[in-house]
């Protein structure tokens, strides 16, 4: 007993403590009561596994330890044990019908917690009887994978650990099987508790950020695919997904492109679809100001407006024709001067906010068809060029910020907009830096939440670099708003994809996955222009601003003044506003910032755990057959193989038992034989061929000496469980 507790208490010990690992999430996970039992379910397992040599008796024991587990995490009515196994049966039998039928999307608790445990009592069989390590390795570490990209959780520490109990078993079986080191096993345990130490203080983001930069063109593709919303479907209901959202004032995080059809739009030329405008910047999201909220003008069926506060020429009129699929209440409308009617004999009214634009319906659009004649905003860049700053008039401040409000982020608008004397080159020079800056990467999939009570932009301008739309249209916005220019928050819709040509024109259909946000700024005399700071989508405003356009300056004395007075009255509303409004929406955003794991970290966690199984496959195949492989490459290569093959062998054997002074070769070959039974003598018979090779010293080989070699090696490389050479 006692030679059976000190060849496996390191194996047991540590397996304890990688399967309590992973048990522990997943009770997590599926929200059992009694989280502890399975610390100590794992413990008579591997308890079971240490101190009963005997199979009769051990594999009893595991299948009492099994069922008391189960009686414990999965308490019935029935009092007595048999009664409770009865019924468990029962249930065991339902739920694994439900779930083979497909009429479950998910794993029935009751049958989960049978697989995994019983799994567990295999695999720790397995690796404290059998020494098979990463067999179970590949079992937890995949397994966490799963539950993490399935339930959306951070397993970073969990996996690092299980790892690290991993490298540190292989390090202990190879030590173990040299004789003439005797084993310590507090030595091997502080070195477990070092190496997981490490691992936990490696630098994430030093690691994270390549993996994510390499694979990232994959992941969009994979996105595109529809395979992150099929994972989301799967999981948790509270992942964000690509789409027109209502709420704001939670910016960040992942989100999975959905294909969902929204509605098709028959037109000449492609634009993008404005829906509406936000003006409270809370630090983590957009609000709508108590103007943008006010009474909408209401018309029914019928209706006409321009951008507002547009005063310049027009294109010619051309016809769109709208088409909506889903029941959304509300019409995106392009840029310009637009007169939309419902295509229906059904009144149905039609409510417009003049400071946000948006326009809302009564009823839903679904299969309804919406015929607008529009004109399309005339203007170059090059007559902004001449425009000075002027605050819009009403009582929407549109340069408010949160009184948290980072200093850092307006040092860098102002280094960046150095020089520029206009206020369409001001503009243009940030939404360069946004858009054409490789410090910035675009990725829906990648994108971080700031840690709580930090700006949300900040953090992608300094910290995180990665994010969408979003991110790049609001640090846009803010960066503006920090060095005295009017602007707001826009949503709405990309053109969409072209997906015929008809008389009329081209029909493009436009998507969730289309669902966007850019920057509107202002204008005297233009209104609210739009601007677009996101990598690789089409800016509205093309041109450049021309070399020998004479620009004014930014402010004069009279705009200041009245900037300033305007500025300093309508900041402490806005601020109450949204103070306000933050407060009453702070338990919700925290309760959806908690559900929602950021699917970087998930996606980061899965890359990286592929890449260290193909790494550790491929070295422990080279490990094994490095003796044959070896064989191989000297026989192929070397003018005198025989020779080289045979030197090669006895040095790799010296490893085992060094051949001592004066010892013939054959001598030699017999006490190799002992050691390593698996060469079944043909050490002994190449031995022999090899002395009669340098008594003849015949360059060629026969294929009956070549055949003798590479069996020595194959034997020597399968040997494996007797020998470490």
């Amino acid at each position: 007993m006692l030679t059976r507790i000190q060849k496996k208490f390191v194996l047991s010990f540590t397996s304890y403590w990688a399967f309590s690992i992973t048990f522990y999430q997943f009770l997590l996970i599926y929200k059992f009561e009694h989280k502890s039992i399975g610390f100590v379910n794992v413990a008579l397992l591997s308890l079971t596994a240490l101190l009963i040599p005997s199979k009769l008796l051990r594999y009893p024991t595991y299948i009492v330890s099994f069922l008391g587990g189960l009686y414990v995490l999965i308490p019935m009515s029935q009092v007595t044990f048999s009664s409770w196994l009865e019924t468990f049966y029962t249930k065991l039998i339902e739920a694994s019908q439900i779930f083979v039928s497909g009429r479950a999307n998910f794993l029935p608790h009751e049958l989960a917690v049978v697989l995994l445990l019983f799994t567990t009592l295999v695999l720790i069989e397995l690796v404290v009887e059998y020494q098979q390590v990463w067999l179970s390795t590949v079992f937890l570490v995949g397994y966490l994978l799963i539950l993490a990209i399935y339930n959306r959780q951070d397993f970073y520490f969990p996996l690092v650990l299980v790892l690290s109990i991993s490298l540190f078993q292989q390090y202990y079986l190879k030590n173990q099987k040299m004789p003439q080191e005797k084993s310590n096993h507090v030595v091997y345990i502080l070195l477990l508790l070092v190496l997981s130490l490490g691992a936990l203080n490696l630098p994430k983001e030093k690691i994270e950020r390549p993996l994510l930069s390499v694979s990232g063109s994959f992941r969009n593709w994979l996105n595109d695919k529809g395979v992150y919303h099929f994972i989301e479907k799967q999981g948790l209901p509270q992942a964000s997904r690509t789409g027109f959202s209502e709420n704001d004032e939670q910016l960040g995080g992942p989100i999975f492109d959905d294909n969902q059809l929204v509605f098709e739009a028959l037109q000449k030329n492609a634009h993008y679809w404005r829906v509406e405008s936000k003006s409270i910047y809370t630090g983590e999201g957009w609000q709508k100001s108590p103007s943008e909220n006010s009474q909408p003008e209401r018309t029914m069926n019928e209706l006409t407006l321009t951008t507002l506060d547009y005063q310049q020429r027009l294109d010619p009129p051309e016809e769109i024709q709208l088409t909506f699929s889903g029941d959304e209440r509300y019409i995106p409308l392009p840029y310009g001067r637009v007169t939309l009617a419902l295509q229906t004999d059904t009144p149905i009214e039609l409510a417009h906010s003049i400071r946000s634009g948006r326009v809302n319906t009564e009823d839903s659009l679904k299969d309804i068809s919406v015929q607008m004649d529009w004109q399309n905003l005339d203007y170059t860049v090059d007559d902004l060029a001449l425009v000075p700053l002027q605050l819009p008039r009403g009582s929407v401040d549109y340069l408010q910020l949160p009184e948290s409000f980072p200093a850092s982020i307006r040092q860098l608008a102002e280094e960046i907009v150095e020089g520029k004397l206009s206020l369409i080159g001001q503009v243009q020079a940030i939404e360069d830096y946004l858009k054409s800056n490789d410090l910035f990467r675009y990725s829906k999939i990648d994108a971080t939440y700031p840690e709580k009570g930090k700006d949300f932009v900040s953090h992608f301008l300094f910290e995180s670099h990665v994010g969408y739309c979003d991110h790049f249209s609001t640090s846009m916005t803010v960066m503006l708003r920090s060095i005295g220019i009017p602007a707001r928050w826009v949503k709405g819709f990309a053109s969409g994809t072209p997906v015929s040509i008809e008389e009329e024109g081209t029909r493009y259909a436009v998507r969730n996955n289309d669902a966007h946000s850019w920057v509107e700024v202002y204008f005297e005399g233009y209104g609210w222009l739009p601007f677009e700071p996101t990598p690789s989508f089409l800016q509205p405003l093309q041109e450049d601003v021309s070399e020998d356009v004479t620009e004014l300056p930014l402010i004069t004395e009279s705009t200041e003044s009245v900037a300033t007075e305007e500025s300093n009255e309508t900041v402490e509303q806005s601020s109450q506003v949204s103070v306000s409004k933050e407060d009453s929406s702070e338990v919700k955003t925290s309760v959806d910032k908690n559900k929602e794991i950021s699917i970087r970290k998930v996606v980061s966690y899965l890359v990286a755990g592929l890449l260290i199984a193909l790494i550790v496959v491929f070295v422990l195949y080279l490990r094994r057959w490095f003796v044959y492989l070896t064989i191989l490459l000297l026989l192929k290569l070397k003018k005198q193989p025989f020779e080289w093959a045979y030197r090669f062998l006895l040095n790799r054997l010296g490893r085992r038992s060094k051949r001592v002074e004066n010892q013939s070769l054959a001598d030699y070959a017999i006490l190799i034989e002992q050691l390593i039974p698996n060469l079944n003598q043909k050490f002994i018979e190449l031995t022999k061929e090899y002395e009669r090779y340098l008594y003849d010293r015949k360059t060629r080989l026969s294929k009956e000496q070549i055949k003798l070699i590479k069996a020595v090696a194959k034997a020597l490389s399968n040997g494996k469980n007797e020998i470490e050479i």
